[in-house]
């Protein structure tokens, strides 16, 4: 078919009453199988057949428009094809449009304002002829088609709409795309509020924020009137303090923008909006909205290089940031030193030099002042600032005052006692400096006087300290070793906390490890001379610490196999015979290693044991490799063989170094050389001799058992080395038979308990269903012997006697420390099951354990001390009876122990004891943890009966212990004034503990926690003049009378007091003198005193309540540490006590 046919085919169609004929020719060319498309149709079109086609499309769309509007009998299906007419000549309108040739016809733009004027809002109903409409409209106002005033005023809101709702990024390029048709609208007229409110809704989409075109749109808004920038002002301010970063930097460049653009009232609207976040983040309240307006005003500060920006700046600063430097707040003054730093230099461009170089020495004079605030805070944030801006304006500032600035830093701020923070600062300033290569000479200088913060007492400065040595080792012109001797450097290595050691093993990694060929020589050497520095260094090659040191496993394997082979040569090697040294290849190949030594012909044996000890490390390391094939090809190269292990550990002569080889063992687990060693510590346990180990090498036999899946069968035989007699006296019947011993089977559980990851193994261990009332058996066995060995003692010698008081009081230290723990345990594994199941609570069998096993353990204590009550070791009681004479005390290391004889009657106090101070230290550690508070204790049906129990027992310790003579345990390692003071220790740490719970809960005090109140305050009055024991209540007295005397008005803990005062006004009530009496009267008093001798008892009662008694001293001295003398004062009245002058 020809054009002219197609031509006239096309306009035929759009004259055609019925619009079904033009959606049909629409929809022909628009196909992709068309022989002409639409657009090249509408090209071909001459100007006269082109009006003739706008002067259709015209009536057309008045005659649809007409019908989608009209309400009456018109179906749904009509109202469809108008619809769908109306999106056919748009969709024709916008590529006419399209061809810039020709010019637009006014029929056209009529066309397209009824379409702008009746479907673009109303017809909500058909999304696509609104999309059709608004392209249209949007494509009239680009090309700046005439006319394109009248299609904006639908098209803005419908396009805000739209990106509001789908928040996609063509949406708001859209927007932005027509942003300039929002200055034709009047801002000022009511009708167009919601135009209004759309464009402050976009303020804060996240969608206009995160791309470019949205945030070019909004700093447009800005420009459009005062009122605007002040209402978008308050939506940014808004957004502010619960902002991400990436909205506050958002913010910034918004701002930034909209600066550029504004002019007149638009531009000052603006700057008050700047000015007014720079005094919002001087005046902040926390430092997180300090740092978020920081953040914003970024957005200037980091254009400062643009024109105009950093006039602004120093503008708008000047008036209200050096007033802000000056203020009285620290707070203040920190946000301004901030915003100082971030802005520096303030200057004009455009000023004179007198001018910059006034500005410019009153910000150096401010930070000056800053380095030397009384507030810490403000002295870190100097020192961090300060030496960033050194580092950036090295040059710019002069070099008098960068010398003073550095003098200052490393010579005083450094060395701040009053601030971690502050020094920690200074070391990492410096270590910023010492990157410049224009600070050098002067770093050379200061960095030597830093030598003594190696060992500075804060982990977090000797953290910094590590990082500043690892910045110089990196630098070419600086040396570490004249900053910090090398020596200092393997001392912390080895005995400083892991985060100082890790980095300190990464500076020294290169000098002692340079590779497989070099380095187990140079490993050897460091072994030898700094024997915990090497073994660390060698425990930090592999493992956890491997990744940051950057060694690969293969160089790991290549030294353990060295000093594997010579520490192997050197055990089979006879007495005193030389070793010949591996003898390096001409050529080594790349992973051999060569001899830990090259002229050591024998060993030390420390010499010897410090390289085992590195070995056992770097096995341990490898063993923890993350991925099996961690290793690479050297696999499993670095294995010890069942000879060289056995030469190992017969050639340790130490504790430490079995411990080593035992540990190497472990990591090797699942080899046959590794079994024949685990059943060496086997037998070693069977046979009794476990009693002779330490508690370390206990721990490492048990490590070792534990790699091999060798503990569910030793559980077993501690079980059945701890399971008590039946009462017919048979044994009871258990399917292990065991050789082990009791008191090695308590040593094994109390190792295990004192590791963390064997502690793990036992909790999780199904034995523990069995094994926990094994434990209580065996305690309850052995504190009954022991309290029916007291009341009838005898001195005849009795092992078996001897060996229940030995296991009395380890027997309830294990069962309370194990309950506890499995208690604690539990509850976090049932919290994460909760949690990930989604359920509000999960039952436990084990979730009353630590409770029911520290009420058990009470109440055997509680009989043991009773029995201990009868035993006639007491002194009468009664506050007027005199102390016994304090016997001298054996000083640590001085002299040969004492000599204990178990089976006397001290013997079995002293045991007994021993296991009432460990109750009670587990009473204190589960009031501590929680353990005996809350639902568990309900769950447990005991009440309130473990706060009561726990109490009394602290209560009837503290009272027998008061009453019992200085000798009444001659030959004890511990002395009666030992015990004393302990057990007041305890005591105290359970009240606080009981007392911080009751806080908690939102309650009073409890009554059994003001009764042991109580009795710590009448041992307070009897134990006054024991030096050891009013120094252990002087350290618990502030924490205890903070609730004691705001949490509760309940005055019964102050009756000793009370007592004391009654006494005293009964008995001398003419001869008390009152408060603030002069000298002349108490010399009168003292003269009636000495002629009345009977009344002398009840003057010296009288006393205790003077300042000059050293309880009430210390009573005195709490209160106001704690800065509860009014509340005290309180108290005391309630309780009716009248204090003499000075006692408050």
């Amino acid at each position: 078919m020809k054009i002219a046919e197609i031509q006239d085919d096309f306009l035929a169609a759009a004259e055609h009453v019925d619009n079904t004929a033009l959606i049909a020719a629409t929809a022909s060319h628009l196909s992709k199988h068309a022989d002409t498309s639409l657009k090249e149709l509408l090209q071909s079109l001459s100007l006269k057949q082109l009006l003739r086609l706008s002067k259709a499309l015209e009536n057309q769309a008045k005659a649809a428009a007409d019908r989608l509007q009209f309400v009456g009998d018109n179906s749904a299906e009509d109202k469809e094809t108008s619809a769908e007419a109306l999106q056919a000549i748009a969709g024709i309108t916008l590529a006419v449009l399209a061809d810039k040739k020709k010019a637009v016809p006014d029929a056209l733009l009529q066309t397209a304002v009824l379409l702008h004027d009746t479907a673009l809002l109303a017809a909500a109903e058909w999304p696509e002829l609104q999309e059709s409409v608004a392209k249209l409209c949007a494509a009239w106002w680009q090309t700046d088609a005439p006319g394109k005033e009248g299609l904006i005023t639908q098209t803005i809101p419908y396009l805000l709409v739209r990106a509001l709702s789908t928040c996609k990024a063509a949406d708001v390029k859209r927007c932005y795309a027509m942003r300039k048709a929002l200055a034709l609208l009047d801002f000022g007229s009511e009708s167009i509020a919601d135009v209004k409110r759309l464009l402050l809704r976009a303020a804060f989409l996240p969608a206009f924020l995160r791309i470019g075109e949205g945030r070019k749109f909004l700093a447009y808004l800005f420009t459009l009137e005062a009122q605007m920038v002040r209402e978008l002002g308050a939506i940014i301010r808004n957004q502010i303090p619960s902002g991400r970063g990436s909205l506050l930097d958002a913010y910034g460049e918004i701002l930034l923008r909209a600066w550029r653009e504004c002019t007149a009232a638009s531009l000052l609207a603006v700057e008050d909006l700047i000015q007014g976040l720079m005094g919002a983040a001087l005046h902040a309240s926390t430092p997180h909205m300090a740092g978020a307006l920081r953040r914003v005003l970024g957005g200037l500060h980091g254009a400062k290089s643009a024109p105009g920006v950093d006039a602004l700046l120093l503008r708008l600063y000047r008036p209200i940031l050096f007033r802000a430097l000056a203020a009285a707040n620290p707070a203040v003054r920190r946000n301004a030193l901030c915003l100082l730093v971030d802005a520096f230099p303030l200057q004009d461009p455009d000023a004179s030099n007198e001018d910059t170089d006034e500005v410019l020495t009153r910000q150096f004079t401010a930070f000056g002042d800053a380095l030397g605030d009384e507030c810490p805070v403000v002295r870190a944030e100097a020192v961090t600032g300060l030496a960033g801006l050194l580092d950036t304006f090295w040059e710019l500032v002069p070099a008098a005052a960068t010398a003073g600035f550095l003098q200052r830093i490393a010579g005083d701020l450094a060395f701040d006692g009053a601030s971690v923070a502050v020094r920690s600062a200074a070391l990492a300033g410096l270590a910023r400096l010492a990157e410049n290569p224009l600070a050098q000479p002067l770093m050379k200088i200061a960095l030597p006087l830093l030598r003594p913060l190696m060992w500075d007492p804060a982990l977090a400065v000797r953290r910094a300290m590590a990082d500043l040595l690892l910045t110089i080792g990196a630098v070419r012109g600086l040396s570490v070793v004249e900053v910090v001797p090398l020596d200092a450097l393997l001392g912390a290595l080895g005995s400083d906390a892991r985060p100082v050691a890790e980095r300190l093993h990464r500076l020294l990694l290169p000098s002692y490890f340079p590779g497989p060929e070099e380095g187990p020589a140079c490993v050897a050497a460091l072994l030898r001379q700094q024997p915990e520095a090497g073994q660390r260094f060698c425990g930090m090659l592999t493992g956890s610490a491997a990744s940051s040191s950057g060694v690969p496993a293969e160089h790991a394997v290549a030294l353990a196999c060295a000093l594997r082979d010579h520490l192997a040569a050197c055990s089979s090697a006879p007495e005193g015979a030389a070793v010949a040294p591996l003898q390096p290849k001409k050529r080594k190949q790349r992973g051999t290693a060569a001899a830990p030594e090259q002229a050591q012909a024998s060993e030390t044996p420390e010499a010897w044991e410090s390289l085992l000890l590195g070995l056992a490390a770097l096995c341990q390391g490898l063993a923890s490799e993350p991925s099996p094939g961690a290793l690479g090809s050297a696999g499993q190269a670095h294995h010890l063989s069942e000879q060289q292990l056995h030469l190992l550990l017969d050639r340790s002569g130490s504790a430490e170094a079995r411990s080593a080889v035992l540990s190497i063992a472990a990591a090797q687990s699942g080899s046959p050389a590794a079994a024949d060693i685990q059943s060496r510590c086997i037998a070693q346990l069977w046979a009794g001799s476990g009693q002779n180990v330490g508690q370390a090498e206990l721990r490492s036999i048990l490590r070792c058992l534990s790699a091999a899946e060798d503990l569910e069968s030793l559980l077993q035989h501690i079980a059945a080395a701890l399971d008590t007699p039946a009462p017919d006296g048979a044994a009871s019947q258990r399917s292990v038979a065991t050789k082990m011993s009791a008191d090695v089977a308590l040593r094994c559980l109390d190792a295990m308990l004192g590791d963390e990851e064997l502690r793990w193994q036992l909790l999780s261990s199904s034995m523990m269903v069995e094994l926990l009332p094994i434990v209580a058996g065996a305690a309850d066995h052995a504190c009954t012997a022991l309290a029916r060995a007291i009341r009838g003692h005898s001195q005849e010698k009795d092992n078996l006697l001897s060996q229940e008081a030995h296991h009395a009081a380890a027997c309830l230290s294990l069962y309370c420390r194990a309950g506890l723990h499995l208690q604690l345990t539990t509850e976090l594994v049932t919290a994460a099951a909760a949690a990930g199941a989604g359920c509000a609570e999960a039952e436990s069998m084990w979730q009353r354990s630590g409770a029911l096993a520290v009420v058990g353990a009470t109440a055997w204590a509680l009989e043991l001390l009773a029995a201990l009550s009868g035993c006639g070791l007491e002194k009468p009681s009664g506050l007027s009876g005199q102390p016994g004479k304090r016997q001298p005390r054996r000083k640590k290391g001085k002299g040969m122990p004492p000599v204990v004889d178990v089976c006397s009657l001290p013997g079995l106090a002293h045991a007994a004891l021993g296991a009432v101070l460990c109750t009670l230290a587990a009473c204190t550690d589960a009031a501590r943890l929680g353990a005996l508070s809350g639902e568990s204790c309900e769950a447990a049906g005991a009440g309130q009966l473990q706060h009561e129990s726990s109490a009394e027992l602290a209560i009837n310790l503290l009272k027998w212990t008061m009453q019992l003579p200085e000798d009444a345990l001659s030959g004890a390692e511990a002395s009666v004034g030992d015990i004393r003071a302990q057990c007041l220790g305890h005591a105290a740490q359970l009240l606080h503990s009981q007392l911080a719970g009751s806080r908690a809960a939102g309650g009073p005090a409890s009554a059994p926690a003001l009764d042991l109140a109580a009795a710590l305050m009448a041992a307070g009055l009897e134990l006054a003049e024991d030096a050891e024991c009013l120094a252990m209540l002087r350290r618990h007295l502030p924490g205890l009378l903070k609730p004691l005397s705001m949490q509760t008005g309940d005055a019964r803990w102050l009756q000793p007091l009370a007592k004391v005062a009654m006494v005293a006004s009964k008995d001398v009530p003419d001869e008390a003198e009152p408060a603030g009496r002069d000298e002349n009267s108490a010399a009168a008093a003292n003269t009636r005193q000495e002629a009345d001798p009977p009344k002398q008892a009840h003057q010296e009662q009288a006393a205790l309540l003077r300042a000059e008694h050293p309880f009430i001293k210390a009573v005195a001295s709490a209160a106001a540490l704690a800065k509860v003398q009014r509340e005290l004062g309180q108290c005391m009245l309630s309780a009716g006590i009248a204090w003499t002058a000075g006692s408050t």
